[in-house]
Formats: C-alpha cells, structure tokens, sequence
C-alpha cells in the first residue's frame, strides 16, 4: 500500500458557482462548479446502513493520492488497520475497504455527484453515453414492476449525474442493506422497450442473498416521482413472499394464550406430519392441565396426565423435546398386541397478525396495573389491630418510604384515591401508605425493605420508537419444516435520556422462526418493547457512540450461527427466555 505521506500534490480548487458567474463566466461553467471535482471530493465508506465520510485528516490524504498520475491501487489507512484496494478504480465504484485484522469489507465511494477527469475514472464496463435525467426506477415484484421509494429515487438521481456512473452502489430500505451492481449500463441503456428487451441489473440482499430485477424507466415515477411525498402504501424490496397477504396461511388478528393446542405425534409407517398421524389432547381437563402448567414460570420436568399418560421433558415443550410413552396397537404377524411408542408433544399456536407498536402511545404505565394485585388494601379495623400491636416504639405500622406511621385516617374514603388505597400491605408482609409505594413502584418494581420483586421492572429504553413485524418466506437453519420466518424491525430516533443527554438514534432488525418458539418469544418483546425493557442506553462496543442497546438479544443474521447473531442456534430461546425473567417478563405475561 502506498504511504500517505509518500508524495505532495498541488490542488487546484475550482472557485464556488457563485463567484463563478459574478466573475463572467458561462452558465455551463458555473454548473460544472456544483459537482465534486479533483480537489473538492468527498470520500464516503458503508457503515452498514448509510455511507459515512471519512474524517478530515484521511479526506485530505486521500484527495491528495487521487490527484496522482495514476492513482495507487492500494492504500493503507489508521497506520495499517484498514487497506483500500482497488483505490484507482473509485470512480466505477470497485473500491472496498478491507479490516486486515478481521478482513471485514466495505464498500468506498465518492459522495455524488461528482466529476472525474483521470484516467483512473474511466468506466471499465465501456460506458461512456450521457444518463437521461427525467427517468425513475423500478423492481420487479412477482410479475410487477414496481417503484422504489423517493429517498431511493434520490439517491439513484445523484448517482447518474456523476462522471463516470459508478457500476456498484449500495442503498438501504428499512434497515436492510442492498448491493446494485451494473448500474452503469442501467443508467445509460436502460430505458425503453418492454421487460424482455430493456437492460436490468440485480440488486442483491446483504443479508440473505436475495436477489430482485432493477430496470430504469422514462419519467418522473407515477405519483410525482423521487421529490414526491411518498404517502402511498408501496410494495419495499425488503418484502420478498409477505405471509401476511397469503390466503393460505392463517394468520389470527390478535394472538391468544387461551386458543394454544397440544398435540401428541404419532411416528406410524415413516409419517410425521400428515394430520391423521396427529392426536390431539382432546379432553378439556388434560388441555388446561398442560397450559396451566406450561404457564409457570419455571415448567416441571414431567407433567401427569388423566389416564396415568406422564408427560416427560415438558421444559422442552417449545423445541421438540417433550412426549410421552403411549400404548398403541400394532399389527404383526396376523395379530395385533399393545407396544408402548414414544410419541413427542407439540405445542401449535396461531400466528398473530403482522403489525406495529409506536412508543409512547403503546407504553404500559404504572397506572394500568392495580396495587392490590400484589397485596390487600387495610380496613380500619386492620390499622386499629396494628396500631394496638405495635405499642411503644413499634414499626409494624409505620410507612418506611415516608418514615411516618399508618394511622386510621389514611384509609378513611376522603384520604384514598381510585389510584391507590390509603395503606396497603403487599404480599412480602410490609406495610407502606398506598401513595407513597405507588410513586416508589414508578421508580423500582420491588418492596424498599425486603427488596422482593412485584409485577414488571421499567427499563431505561427510549420513550419514542417503533417496532415492527411481518413473515417472509425463508426457512431459518435449525428449524426444519418452519418454511417462514418473522421479521423485526426497531426504530428509535435521536433524543435525549431521562438526565438530558443526548443519543444517536438506531435502527435494528432481528428473525425468528414462524413457529411456537417464534410466536412466544415475539409476544414477550412485544411487552419488553412496552416496557421499555428490551432496549437501554449505553455506549456501542464498535463505535463508542451513546445509543440505544440491546438489553435482551435478538438474532440480527438469518445464518453464521451464533458466533455472529444468526441462525442456527440450539440454545438461543433458552438464553432469550431467561433474559426476559430477569426482566420479569415470563409466559404468564402471554395475552390472555
């Protein structure tokens, strides 16, 4: 790699457009002066969702190695820690950044638009005509073409203004990063004729791989094309196979604990899935057995049915593990006789509707959840029977967050309030004026005295975001006969925390398998996401930065395995359930 120091250049900057047309000259000038030239470039790197610049002191280096004859093929950067290959050929967007430590690659560009008179810019894919301006692109949806988003359209605008058009750029819809490649011969060849004659480049997921068509088309898009307000409910290139839209899924309008089955699988002739080789727990005792108990927070190991059927590895109910040795008759040898067979039970839960939560209209508050739930409400003669025990300089009656005592007018109707009762005494025995443990649970969800949890624990995520979740068509490694999988996505903008300090915003995505295990969980984040529980606020590891965090893991990579955040990975619903108790979020908190 060439050294930054290695050599000087003297920059010619082209004056600004203004000063350029008092000083006389042409319009055509003028205009030249509002794109990136030679000595007024701006150097950009993917950071995974945007392209971020360079800081000043690498933007300067790297202006001064372009403006060479001819431009270095390599450059090293932050004394060695990252190599730029292909450096030359920044113009046609083949510039990559590589980590040489962890050989992580990123894409390196020139902020459009800009102008490139070097050698070192000419398009290799032989491109050379002028891109049309008054043209929108398209993606091929199923048999349809359709628009991309306005920030899209933008962003492809300023691409075809640059000299050269770069061949690969990357662009992102939703929190999902796509790769476009031949954009060159898109911008240039790509209009007119129908879909079988008219040049398409492909845009590939960075993610999983997935693939779409992309055609340029004459025209402002239909509806006002890239400056337009986008209010129209548009088809994104994140949506592959939606589940949502297909009418041979059954997706419920609001999940449901109460509607869960229990299946015991029979194994017979090598079949596993047909219905007839499926026998329900169809006795009403035995179904509300098995959800009672698979509502506790910890499940027991073996679960006793009626008819002396036990239920064995129930705390695997989730993942396959659980069943039961049931007696079956099968025929051998022109007789039949009773064998014992091993038959696995399954839990089926309806899939819930793809939807939204948008904070802080969705955030559940104190108020929604009643005091008495976790203790009683004293009467007069309960205060009189304490006041009486206690005699001289007992605390058994004495509020331990206000340190005054509990008297007999705390629980007269004109001291209580439809929010709190005058004094209560909660289920770990200690007494508190219901006021004053109302405004302590505000703040921490446990007793001040024996520190014993009641109900949920507030986080310290961000009051305004959104989560989102719909399926896509895609089987997760790791969960065989699950063909769908639900996505997530979180959004939450830049603010500031409860002490005024200020947060970058951040966007993340995370996969779950369309199955029990998916269901389950994705109900639970639901509540920790009201709760403020599923995200904090903390400095990143990668960047430093103050954002929101992960407070409970999510799967950002559909594969890798779990060395990177993906699939597949046994124990990840194990590790997920136990984070959301910590949080006090268990099955119990499953809509009723």
């Amino acid at each position: 790699p060439v050294a930054l120091s290695a050599k000087t250049f003297q920059r010619q900057l082209r004056p600004p457009r203004a000063a350029m047309v008092e000083a006389g000259a042409s319009a055509e000038t003028a205009a030249a002066a509002d794109f990136g030239t030679a000595g007024t470039l701006t150097f950009e790197f993917w950071a995974d969702h945007h392209y971020e610049s360079y800081g000043p002191r690498q933007q300067e280096a790297l202006q001064l190695l372009l403006s060479s004859t001819p431009p270095p093929e390599h450059v090293g950067l932050a004394a060695g820690k990252y190599d730029l290959r292909h450096f030359d050929k920044i113009g046609v967007g083949s510039c990559l950044q590589i980590n040489t430590k962890t050989k992580k690659e990123r894409h390196v560009r020139l902020q459009p638009p800009y102008r490139l008179e070097q050698a070192g810019g000419a398009n290799e894919s032989g491109v050379t005509e002028e891109a049309p301006m008054d043209v929108h692109f398209v993606f091929l949806e199923g048999e349809t073409w359709m628009p991309f988003l306005a920030a899209v359209q933008g962003e492809f605008a300023l691409l075809t203004r640059c000299r050269p058009i770069p061949d690969v750029t990357l662009f992102d819809i939703d929190g999902r990063a796509y790769r476009l490649e031949g954009f060159a011969a898109l911008a240039c060849g790509g209009g007119g004729g129908d879909a079988g004659t008219a040049v398409t480049a492909t845009a590939t997921c960075c993610r999983d791989g997935w693939c779409r068509k992309v055609r340029r088309l004459q025209g402002p898009a239909e509806g006002g094309g890239a400056d337009a307000e986008d209010d129209r409910e548009v088809p994104t290139l994140r949506r592959r196979h939606t589940l949502a839209f297909d009418s041979n899924v059954g997706l419920g309008s609001r999940f449901t604990r109460q509607r869960a089955t229990f299946r015991f699988v029979e194994r017979t002739s090598g079949c596993t899935t047909a219905p007839e080789c499926r026998d329900e727990v169809t006795k009403e005792e035995g179904r509300e057995l098995l959800l009672e108990q698979w509502l506790k927070p910890r499940l027991p190991d073996e679960v006793l049915l009626p008819g002396d059927v036990r239920v064995e590895n129930f705390a695997a109910l989730e993942w396959g593990g659980a069943g039961a040795q049931r007696r079956r008759r099968h025929g051998m040898s022109g007789h039949f006789q009773n064998k014992a067979q091993w038959m696995p039970l399954e839990l089926e839960l309806e899939l819930p509707s793809a939807g939204r939560l948008t904070l802080p209209e969705a955030l559940e508050g104190i108020d929604e959840l009643g005091l008495e739930d976790y203790g009683r409400g004293l009467a007069l003669a309960d205060i009189e029977a304490l006041t009486g025990s206690a005699g001289a300089g007992g605390d058994d009656a004495r509020c331990s967050i206000c340190f005054c005592d509990v008297e007999a007018e705390d629980v007269t109707s004109s001291s209580s309030t439809a929010r709190a009762p005058g004094a209560i005494e909660l289920q770990c025995g200690h007494i508190f004026h219901g006021e004053c443990i109302r405004l302590w649970f505000k703040e921490k969800r446990r007793c001040p005295i024996c520190q014993r949890n009641f109900g949920w624990l507030l986080g310290s995520q961000p009051t305004k975001g959104t989560m989102r979740w719909n399926y896509e068509a895609y089987q997760l490694p790791g969960h065989p006969g699950c063909l769908s999988m639900i996505a997530m996505d979180f959004d939450f903008p830049q603010g500031l925390d409860e002490h005024g300090n200020s947060y970058k915003k951040r966007k993340a995505r995370g996969y779950l398998p369309a199955n029990a295990q998916g269901v389950v969980l994705l109900e639970l984040f639901k509540v920790a996401f009201r709760r403020r529980a599923m995200f904090g606020l903390g400095h990143s590891l990668a960047t430093e930065a103050y954002r929101p965090t992960f407070n409970i893991h999510i799967k950002t990579n559909v594969h890798g395995g779990a060395t990177t955040h993906g699939y597949p990975d046994e124990t990840y619903f194990v590790r997920a359930m136990e984070e959301l108790a910590v949080n006090g979020i268990t099955r119990l908190d499953l809509p009723v």
